[in-house]
């Protein structure tokens, strides 16, 4: 959630500048946040997961990779199309990047 919660202010930003859609920001922003979550063997789920079922770590992620990898491809195989059909836009208003607005991140 905390990466979500991060970028998709950003995305909205981007959309509101006609970047992309909102569907595609947003749909990129929580699908790598899934993908690293999916991957990471700090994360909440993988701990869980592994502690419920009995598991090792290392099997966890063997099997996790080869899901993960597999949609990767496919959605970069979209985004790579969705971005080479789109307009150039230029980001100006870069109000996100206010300090006082990520404060309570460091925090």
């Amino acid at each position: 959630m905390g990466v979500v919660a991060l970028m998709v202010p950003i995305a909205v930003n981007l959309t509101k500048n006609g970047a992309f859609g909102l569907e595609i920001e947003t749909a990129t922003v929580v699908g790598g946040a899934v993908f690293g979550d999916d991957l990471s063997i700090i994360s909440d789920t993988t701990i869980v997961s592994v502690s419920s079922q009995g598991a090792t770590i290392k099997d966890k992620l063997k099997e996790n990779f080869k899901v993960a990898f597999v949609a990767s491809i496919i959605i970069l195989t979209c985004l790579v199309v969705t971005a080479c059909s789109t307009k150039n836009v230029h980001v100006s208003n870069l109000d996100y990047l206010s300090v006082v607005k990520i404060i309570p991140y460091f925090l």
